[in-house]
């Protein structure tokens, strides 16, 4: 299996309302590796494509990494819409997609199920796998 180096993998903790998490001595709260991967996934794919404001010239971005205004799936265009079928079909094949736009992930081990379909929405875990055989998920709530 390939090595991975995720010492990098950091990030500022976000609630499930996109807010700052508040650590225990009161500074922000982080996540890391395999949980800041997730938390990415959640991002990309409840994010509007073009919503994103252009960042110029960014030395952290390299040339794999999407435009911004290509970048996310736009789950967000299904709230308050009538959850059937198709409109399940679209919001797995989306999310599905997106993820696969994540450069850490194997494109061909990722999972997107429905766990929590409710009258007020619904939830999607997204399950994938790194080149080091490592899970990450991703519980993205997704309202209706």
């Amino acid at each position: 299996m390939a090595k991975i180096d995720k010492s990098d993998w950091t990030d500022v903790e976000l609630d499930e309302y996109g807010d700052f998490v508040m650590a225990a001595d009161g500074d922000l709260g982080l996540v890391y590796e395999n949980d800041a991967l997730g938390q990415d996934i959640a991002h990309r794919v409840l994010t509007v494509p073009g919503s994103l404001p252009e960042t110029g010239d960014d030395p952290d971005m390299d040339e794999a990494d999407d435009p911004v205004d290509e970048y996310g799936a736009g789950l967000q265009r299904f709230l308050h819409s009538e959850l059937n079928a198709a409109g399940l079909r679209e919001m797995l094949r989306l999310a599905r997609g997106e993820t696969s736009k994540e450069g850490r992930v194997r494109r061909d081990l990722i999972e997107v199920q429905p766990v929590g379909v409710e009258q007020k929405g619904l939830d999607l875990l997204i399950r994938v796998q790194l080149a080091d055989g490592s899970t990450a998920e991703s519980e993205v709530e997704v309202g209706t």
